[in-house]
């Protein structure tokens, strides 16, 4: 099983200024794919190929330009009535076909020649549309990116640049994608913040956490990469991600009248990017002048941002289209738009609450501000009762029990012993070590650990950082719940000058078989690898109690990043697993981790280490998304795409018991399952079985390899297609995950650990004969 990485745990030094990264050798085909229409062929009209088609075979035919500068490539498809068909591709741009330019219908990888040389071949892959009709269209990919890892620290960063298709080398124009939450995916989304065009300024900045970001240069032919830091006041964009606070800014509206966008406090506002040239922000207009007329009295106003007309020309539109909302004039705000929103895809919306705080970003594409789901979205957040604060008390810090890191300490020199407060007798082993206290500091703590012949080993450790050990730094072994029986374990306390705690707590643990060892042998004890903080907040007459990890870095409390608890059946204890809800993964800064307690909805609001306190806030019910997976809940419908590009929804295999299998191609534990998974395919497909595999984090030709190597004969979505119901709606963080759903897509178990292949088997059976009660003695939490 493997968890998705947390940023938490993730140490950038600080003092470094520069990190330098080495790109994959060949560029790789982008997201963004273009759609061309083949049309039919008489036989007359045939072009020269290198084979003529049978009399019966279809041939349809078609073309497309990557650039301008770009000739065209001719692409003929041809349909036998029997066998497979092909397709014939001008792979090479010299106008004609051969026999080498030939292929099976799938994805075809092209390697199109440099149109402006010295250069490298531009990637371009065709992707074929299932046919409708008479119809014949393929996709193909405008686009194509390198990317690869660059060393900052303890951790690694990708990074992602654009490829020129003119030359086929990579450039610093267009798109630059860092993954700054350290998921392994370079998101699109502009909440997201990982993919930013030039403002005109130079290579954008992005933000990891409390580090800022640039690319220094590059270097095309050898796909070198120097990545700088900056100081916190050259980032100068702002937080787009959920449940952020927008900044306040100045704009002047179409009568000339400075305005400041605080005015609107208290209002439901829709930020609309446009600009007159832009078509589909024009065919929106309908659309947003319903939703103002309808929600404009409840409270709602909608903020027009223009990128780029002159005054008149943004004037001329407003009145002939009956815009009747506020107004940026262009040039007041395309400064803003760029440099400060990042927006540079249009039309784009910003959905804020009465409070300033972000709701949803939709730029194009992106859900819930499409345009066919925004009135419902805005008439929602119009209809919100304002939220409820609850005040509670935050705990001191507790170092977390179990598996831990090792802290290896060698045999003491002489002039060490000289040093203890207490003089070890002749007869005693001592080693000592030192140990880092805070990862991202210089905070290097003494350990010196004495083992007498008879009795049990004892510590002493600088605790207050004075670089001497006294007689009050002296510690025994002792119990610690969570320790194997034998063990002992030291807690210690490390006196913190900077961060909002007063001290770091470690925990140190002993085990008896280390003292067996040699006595030349150096000894490891085991560091307790994490700590938290708990406390209780009384809502609406009960103590609610949390829990938040410690951030190792900076010495205060963290609710933004890690694993965050809250206690929602009163039991006192924070219940592991999918279907309790309890123990859940933060989203880092995008949005607030909302936990059901009954009929109320909650988020941590705020934690002050320094004073103590807690604050949590209410919530509607339409902002809690994640899915609830107890036994006979009804796991709402989703859209997913298919590896052959289709879309589908999960309601389309109602009648069916439907396995739901969360895995990754980088999940070694998932990939070993598949045999058994196959076997149960294979066992009960005609009973009415079926599986849809959630991918979780590869890109769509890394999938289909897998698959095809595997031999994976069911349904499997593209990662792409269903990120947000993975871990926004199921909140799968572990992998391999398994949830298997009844024949009218309600909850039968959930498997979010290993399990064997008999017991699948055995759930299967049950499922599909009809004894749903059955499965409840495996595994579900």
């Amino acid at each position: 099983m493997r968890a998705l990485p947390f940023l938490f745990l993730l140490a950038v030094p600080a003092f470094a200024t520069e990190y330098v990264g080495q790109l994959k050798s060949e560029p790789v085909p982008g997201p963004a794919y273009m759609v061309f229409d083949l049309a039919p062929v008489p036989r007359a009209e045939l072009p020269m190929l290198p084979a003529a088609p049978a009399a019966e075979d279809r041939v349809f035919a078609g073309s497309f330009r990557i650039t301008p500068d770009h000739p065209e490539l001719r692409v003929v498809l041809v349909e036998p009535p029997q066998g497979e068909p092909w397709l014939y591709a001008d792979g090479d741009l010299d106008g004609k076909l051969s026999a080498a330019e030939r292929f099976p219908l799938g994805d075809v990888l092209l390697k199109l020649p440099p149109v402006k040389p010295p250069g490298r071949p531009f990637p371009v892959v065709l992707h074929p549309i299932p046919p409708r009709d008479e119809a014949r269209r393929m996709n193909y990919s405008r686009n194509a990116t390198m990317e690869g890892p660059v060393q900052l620290g303890m951790m690694e960063m990708l990074v992602r640049y654009p490829v020129d298709p003119r030359t086929g080398l990579m450039s610093l124009k267009g798109q630059i994608g860092m993954d700054v939450d350290d998921d392994g995916i370079i998101e699109p989304a502009l909440s997201a913040g990982e993919v930013k065009s030039d403002a005109g300024d130079g290579p954008p900045i992005f933000r990891m956490r409390d580090s800022y970001f640039s690319t220094a240069s590059i270097d095309p032919a050898t796909g070198r990469v120097v990545v700088k830091t900056h100081p916190a006041s050259d980032y100068k964009q702002f937080d787009l991600r959920p449940g952020a606070e927008l900044p306040d800014f100045e704009f002047t509206d179409l009568e000339g009248r400075q305005r400041r966008f605080s005015e609107l406090r208290g209002k439901v506002v829709l930020l609309d990017f446009w600009s007159t040239w832009c078509a589909p922000c024009v065919m929106e207009m309908p659309v947003l002048r319903k939703v103002q007329q309808d929600l404009g009295g409840r409270g709602f106003v909608i903020l027009g941002m223009d990128v780029e007309d002159e005054l008149e020309t943004q004037k001329k539109l407003v009145a002939e289209q009956g815009l009747s909302w506020i107004h940026a004039t262009s040039a007041s705000v395309q400064d803003i738009i760029l440099k400060r929103f990042g927006v540079d895809r249009f039309p784009t919306h910003i959905l804020v609450d009465r409070e300033g705080l972000i709701v949803s970003v939709g730029d194009p594409g992106q859900r819930p501000l499409k345009k066919e789901s925004l009135p419902a979205t805005v008439e929602e957040v119009v209809s919100r009762k304002p939220p409820v604060e609850y005040v509670g008390r935050l705990g001191e810090p507790v170092p977390q029990s179990g598996p831990g890191l090792p802290q290896k300490l060698d045999p003491a020199p002489p002039e060490l012993l000289e040093a203890l407060p207490v003089r070890p007798a002749p007869e005693d082993r001592v080693y000592s070590g030192n140990m880092r206290v805070l990862r991202r500091s210089k905070l290097d703590a003494q350990v010196v650990l004495v083992e007498p012949p008879q009795g049990k080993p004892f510590l002493y450790a600088d605790v207050d950082l004075d670089g001497k050990l006294s007689a009050a730094e002296r510690f025994d072994f002792g119990n610690w719940p969570g320790l194997k029986e034998g063990w002992g374990a030291a807690l210690l306390h490390f006196r913190m000058s900077t961060g909002r705690i007063p001290y770091y707590p470690v925990l140190l643990s002993w085990n008896p078989e280390v003292s067996a060892q040699p006595k030349d042998q150096p000894r490891s004890l085991i560091r307790a690898a994490s700590a938290y903080f708990e406390g209780t907040v009384p809502v609406e007459g009960r103590e609610v109690k949390v829990r938040y990890p410690l951030n190792a870095e900076a010495a205060d409390v963290e609710f933004r990043q890690g694993i965050l608890a809250m206690d929602l059946d009163g039991d006192g204890t924070f219940s592991k697993g999918l279907v309790a809800g309890e123990t859940r993964g933060a989203f880092g800064d995008r949005e607030p981790v909302i936990f059901r307690l009954g009929d109320l909805y909650l988020s941590t609001r705020s934690v002050d280490a320094a004073a103590g306190r807690i604050v949590l806030r209410t919530h509607a019910a339409s902002e809690y998304r994640r899915f609830e997976l107890r036994s006979g809940s009804q796991v709402p419908d989703f859209e997913y795409t298919d590896l052959q590009g289709r879309n589908g929804r999960l309601s389309e295999l109602r009648g069916k018991v439907v396995l739901l299998d969360f895995w990754g191609a980088w999940c070694s534990s998932c990939v070993a399952e598949m045999p058994g998974l196959r076997k149960a395919y294979e066992t009960y497909r005609e009973r009415g079985f079926e599986i849809l595999g959630m991918d979780s984090g590869d890109k769509p030709q890394e999938q289909r390899r897998l698959v095809a190597e595997k031999g994976l004969p069911w349904l499997h979505a593209t990662a792409a297609s269903v990120e947000d119901v993975v871990t926004r709606g199921f909140e799968v963080w572990s992998f391999p995950t398994k949830i298997l759903l009844d024949r009218e897509g309600r909850v039968l178990a959930v498997v979010d650990e290993d399990r064997t292949e008999e017991g699948l088997m055995k759930m299967l059976e049950a499922a599909l004969g009809g004894k749903a009660e059955e499965t409840a003695a495996g595994p579900v939490r």
